[in-house]
């Protein structure tokens, strides 16, 4: 309880779901309550004891509390109450009751060195990050994602997750957890990559890129979860990469050493993982396979082509003619319990062995393939996890 002095008042602002209660044994005092939704008003107290209750308010409300004759005059916050002083106090260090900033802000404030030192932040995507100084920043969750990517041909290395990180010191440390699944296969060829500088479009290997995770799926293996502990030592010279090698079952590990480049102490560095995924080597004939209004391509394959629990595979057809626009590598293909005209895209869960029907976009809006069209699956490969650290070092 916050006790006031007689000529004395107060304003506390209320989140939502707020109350305020006042309480004094005699005198008169003053409270004025504000509403965003809903009535205000003001309500006068006194000459005898009184308690009051103010709210539940929504986000923004606020009461104001005068006191003019009372010898002792309480009052307190309910549930998500904030007293205006203390709502200064820590919305200056950047944690107000709502969050201001995006990772695009913390990563500009830490390139201009414009950070409050001992600050913490919040963001839009549920980032606290920690200043260490103006420009250092730690971050228990830098980027926190579980959305299923999945890599959609081995045309070209394919980017399944990524994010920005801000200036990174002389002894920064990166962890960061990558887990995922992918069909089992006697074929090899799928690797998984964790690259660090440059731009999306850069393959592995080109200059101002550091490859940091290099890992060779083992064909006997069904998913991997693997943490890279990456440390920023400032010298080329101790650069070591002990990441080459097949992913063992369910877990890994690999640990990496940051060169000394330019390009992280500035900011806005690029981390992302990548990969590559193989044909299956098998086809099956489609049929029918016929373009329906809504752009795409309805075909029907025995029972027993889709394995897995992937509801969303990529393949590529070939062999279609007539309707040549079925020829598609890599085809996005939906899996479906009912087909053209009223398609039923297959719930998660569904049993995908027993699933005839598919269809995927194409760049045409009628026509039947003839000929002999079939369908080769990529074997699917999908990142199901990725969770980013930053660990600042100690600072001058």
């Amino acid at each position: 309880m916050t006790t006031l002095a007689i000529g004395s008042g107060a304003t506390v602002n209320v989140a939502d779901g707020g109350t305020v209660k006042v309480a004094s044994n005699g005198g008169f005092w003053i409270a004025t309550f504000t509403q965003v939704a809903g009535a205000s008003g003001t309500e006068t107290f006194g000459p005898g004891p009184a308690r009051k209750t103010f709210g539940p308010f929504s986000e923004g409300g606020s009461v104001t509390i005068s006191n003019t004759s009372a010898n002792q005059l309480d009052y307190d916050s309910g549930p998500q109450g904030i007293d205006p002083a203390l709502q200064a106090a820590v919305s200056g260090a950047g944690i107000g009751g709502s969050a201001n900033y995006t990772r695009v802000d913390l990563i500009a404030a830490s390139i201009a060195g414009t950070l409050t030192p001992g600050a913490w932040y919040r963001t839009t995507e549920g980032v606290r990050a920690y200043a260490s100084s103006s420009s250092l920043l730690s971050s228990p969750n830098w980027l926190n994602s579980g959305v299923r990517s999945a890599i959609g041909g081995n045309l070209t290395l394919a980017n399944l997750a990524y994010v920005n990180l801000p200036v990174m010191g002389a002894n920064s440390k990166l962890t960061v957890r990558t887990a995922g699944s992918f069909t089992n296969s006697a074929a090899g060829g799928r690797k998984l990559y964790m690259l660090l500088g440059g731009l999306l479009t850069d393959a592995v290997g080109t200059s101002g890129v550091d490859t940091l995770l290099d890992r060779t799926l083992a064909t006997t293996t069904y998913d991997w979860d693997i943490r890279t502990v990456v440390s920023a030592l400032g010298s080329a010279a101790v650069q070591r990469t002990r990441v080459v090698g097949n992913s063992a079952e369910g877990v890994g590990g690999s640990l990496s050493r940051m060169l000394a480049n330019t390009q992280y102490a500035a900011g806005n560095a690029l981390l992302r993982v990548a990969g590559i995924t193989v044909l299956s080597g098998s086809s099956v004939a489609i049929s029918p396979l016929v373009i329906q209004a809504d752009g795409y391509a309805y075909g029907t394959v025995v029972a027993g082509t889709f394995t897995d629990l992937a509801l969303l595979r990529y393949g590529k057809i070939t062999g279609a003619t007539g309707a040549t626009a079925c020829n598609v590598n890599p085809a996005t293909i939906d899996l479906l319990t009912a087909g053209w005209p009223s398609p039923v895209l297959a719930p998660i869960g569904t049993a995908t062995s027993g699933l005839t029907l598919f269809r995927y976009p194409v760049a045409a809006t009628s026509g039947t393939a003839t000929g002999s069209p079939v369908l080769e699956l990529y074997h699917d490969m999908a990142l199901e996890s990725f969770h980013v650290a930053i660990e600042q070092g100690a600072t001058a």
